[in-house]
């Protein structure tokens, strides 16, 4: 009975830390997503509703990769609101831009105990009142809080369609949308979960692992079973 109780015992804790090792892999990261800055606020239509649907874009983005917790910058956010008030963050810390220089962002990251920050810009903006397009040039860094290291930086340009009757704000918001999207799929890139080729068959995951994973657990408490009974029948 000793050595059965032995077994068991042995092959639970192996699949403990076998749980244990796949709840560690799943652990998603925070991310402090700041608004976009508008570099060019001049020429853009409504900087406020650029700024808002640029941010909201990245936002999006993180959660789609379901592999980070995603919280969006204000100064009310009472991880920042906080340190604001014990005067850990001064009044220049929590106002924008913020995407001028990384040493704000990573500050505030790092002090609210996030693990990445996220700040973007609007670097460009142009109409061309012939074609009636607009084009927006975006920036984006990725920024590790604990090291203060860029993980990703991307610049690019996008433009709207051409024609129709649409009025230059909305062709600069439809830009904006189009090089917002550009860049979070460069800075953060969607896994392909493409299909097996038709005819063939899906393999399992996850389930057939945890299953390989069940069978053999019980394939050792079996021999142990056995060795228990042998021993018992032998006194």
């Amino acid at each position: 009975m000793a050595v059965l109780l032995a077994v068991v015992g042995a092959a639970c804790g192996v699949q403990a830390k076998a749980q244990s090792n796949g709840a560690a892999q799943t652990e998603k990261r925070s991310v402090l997503v700041f608004p976009f800055d508008i570099a060019n606020a001049a020429a853009v239509p409504d900087t406020t509703e650029m700024s808002s649907l640029l941010t909201d874009v990245a936002r999006s983005r993180f959660l789609a990769t379901n592999k980070y917790v995603v919280y969006t910058f204000y100064r009310g956010l009472p991880t920042v609101a906080r340190l604001h008030n014990d005067q850990d963050l001064t009044d220049s810390d929590v106002t924008p831009p913020f995407s001028e220089e990384n040493a704000k962002p990573i500050k505030i990251a790092k002090l609210a105990g996030y693990d990445l920050a996220f700040v973007g810009s609007v670097d460009d903006y142009s109409y061309d009142t012939e074609a009636h397009q607009a084009t927006v040039t975006v920036s984006g860094r990725l920024l590790d809080a604990a090291t203060g290291k860029i993980l990703k930086s991307i610049t690019l340009s996008a433009s709207s369609a051409k024609g129709g009757t649409e009025k230059e704000p909305q062709r600069a918001l439809e830009a904006g949308r189009t090089a917002g999207e550009e860049l979070m799929a460069k800075i953060e890139p969607l896994v392909s979960t493409a299909q097996p080729a038709s005819g063939g068959k899906e393999k399992p995951t996850s389930t057939g692992g945890h299953r390989r994973s069940s069978n053999w657990i019980w394939g050792v408490i079996a021999i142990g079973l056995g060795v228990g009974i042998g021993l018992a029948s032998g006194n």
